[in-house]
């Protein structure tokens, strides 16, 4: 094989694992992805929302294991995809769920000061959207620790805080990526 031959193959062979570790994380999240269709998005539904997204935590730290064994080593995304989904279930369900809980506190807070639309409680909002993207990123943070690391809870969050706020420019960058996706 010439250079061009295995630069394709090796395209081919990256391009082989996104679309079927999508899938995978499309069938890890199968009760989100039903839930967000047919649930009415209410303040009511957020308890249904929040189970719904359990299985979001360890689906994500499956990707981002995958996603690393794909540059190293020619296996079977499906098996490299679902062992690691089971061998940092708990671990990853020890840190997900506490993030998780302080995500859907912080919209439950949000909608509670949408109520009355005052300029205290607009202060209040802007305080805790900018809370919640950069939880979102911390979560990245701590999940990826967690997939490719062994480490006390404790220390999982430290870490991820640690980057969060010491890599300013990547964090800026990230925050910056996610609002501008859902705005």
């Amino acid at each position: 094989m010439n250079d061009n031959q295995m630069g394709f193959f090796r395209f081919s062979n990256y391009v082989y694992w996104l679309i079927i570790l999508n899938i995978l994380f499309v069938v890890a999240n199968s009760i989100l992805f039903a839930a967000l269709i047919t649930l009415i998005p209410t303040i009511s539904n957020a308890i249904l929302y929040y189970i719904a997204f359990i299985p979001t935590g360890p689906a994500l730290a499956a990707l981002f294991h995958s996603l690393r064994l794909a540059k190293e080593k020619d296996l079977s995304p499906v098996q490299v995809f679902w062992g690691a989904y089971k061998e940092n279930y708990k671990d990853v369900l020890k840190v997900w769920l506490p993030i998780i809980t302080v995500f859907f506190i912080l919209l439950v807070d949000i909608q509670y000061f949408n109520q009355s639309p005052t300029l205290l409680n607009q202060i209040l909002n802007g305080i805790f959207l900018v809370a919640i993207f950069m939880l979102v990123i911390f979560s990245i943070y701590a999940l990826v620790i967690t997939t490719h690391y062994k480490f006390r809870l404790r220390d999982i969050y430290r870490l991820s805080g640690f980057y969060l706020l010491t890599w300013i420019k990547r964090t800026t960058g990230n925050i910056a990526i996610l609002f501008l996706t859902v705005v």
